[in-house]
């Protein structure tokens, strides 16, 4: 494996370590946090922290031309984040982890609705297995309402991806990622208003940390998408079922079952499995010669 590889794998295990850190952050907020302000300063972070880069880049900000898209991105952030801290503060958080891992599954529904993505027997196999993972580890005789809350955040997060994939090749992803968080801010300042709880430098502090996280997040994952073929980094962003288990048990005394291992085992397995048949394949594919034809084309593995 080269140092590319190797590197860019690095960074999407560090996205996880610091997708868990952020997850933490939350949970030792509690209940009683101001679930509106702290999302709201999140995104505000986060905005004024793209700024200078998309400055650098096109040197002023242009208005969005999908303005929609990003309204609809907007929304839906809004709702991930509301539903994902409050079922992280009142589940354990590799339940919540995992349900929100039905994302992928999601998206490769909604692909072939929005942007008329095919599906693939392997495609379906992996999103089979994956599911079945997740069903071991949540265990749905258990689940109650607040695991239908976390069920809303991997909707979301799912929606809120395949309207990125709509825009993916149309603008830049910071350039997403500005527009629609200022969307989500105007659509927070109502509800800050309505929730009445007052500023604190608590509660800013927190959120300015989760909203720098989220940019830097954001930034390694681009960073490791442009060094190599994503189909070999895909196995390594279901690590957060591994550090958010480790997390549970050592800092909140939430104990993961054998059960729940097999089941962390069967996702990272349904991720792995098609990557390395992906890879396989892209490898033949480069040794046959040039000008290929639709048969051996390789934006169709």
């Amino acid at each position: 494996m080269n140092t590319h590889i190797l590197f860019a794998l690095s960074l999407v295990l560090t996205v996880q370590i610091l997708s868990t850190l952020g997850t933490v952050i939350i949970k030792y907020m509690g209940t009683e946090v101001a679930f509106f302000q702290l999302i709201f300063y999140r995104q505000l972070a986060s905005s004024l922290l793209v700024i200078p880069f998309l400055y650098k880049m096109f040197g002023a900000l242009k208005p969005p031309a999908h303005k929609r898209i990003h309204l609809l991105r907007g929304v839906l952030i809004a709702i991930g984040n509301i539903t994902f801290m409050i079922a992280i503060v009142n589940l354990p958080l590799l339940t919540v982890t995992a349900i929100v891992y039905l994302s992928p599954i999601f998206l490769v529904i909604m692909s072939h609705f929005v942007i008329k993505e095919q599906y693939t027997f392997q495609k379906l196999m992996s999103a089979l297995a994956g599911f079945i993972g997740i069903l071991i580890i949540t265990n749905p005789s258990q689940i109650n309402i607040y695991g239908f809350v976390a069920l809303l955040t991997a909707l979301a997060l799912a929606l809120n991806n395949a309207c990125m994939k709509y825009v993916a090749h149309k603008e830049h992803p910071l350039e997403t990622l500005f527009w629609s968080n200022l969307y989500t801010i105007i659509l927070m300042i109502p509800l800050c208003l309505w929730e009445g709880v007052p500023v604190s430098a608590h509660l800013v502090f927190n959120g300015g940390a989760l909203g720098v996280l989220y940019v830097v997040m954001t930034y390694l994952i681009i960073k490791a998408y442009q060094m190599c073929d994503a189909s070999l980094l895909a196995p390594a962003e279901y690590t957060g079922l591994v550090f958010a288990s480790i997390t549970g048990y050592v800092l909140f005394s939430e104990p993961t079952s054998p059960v729940a291992a097999v089941g962390i085992v069967l996702i990272i397995l349904s991720v792995l499995a098609p990557a390395r048949l992906r890879s396989s394949s892209v490898k033949q594919v480069n040794q046959l010669p040039s000008n290929p034809t639709p048969e051996n084309d390789t934006n169709k593995l």
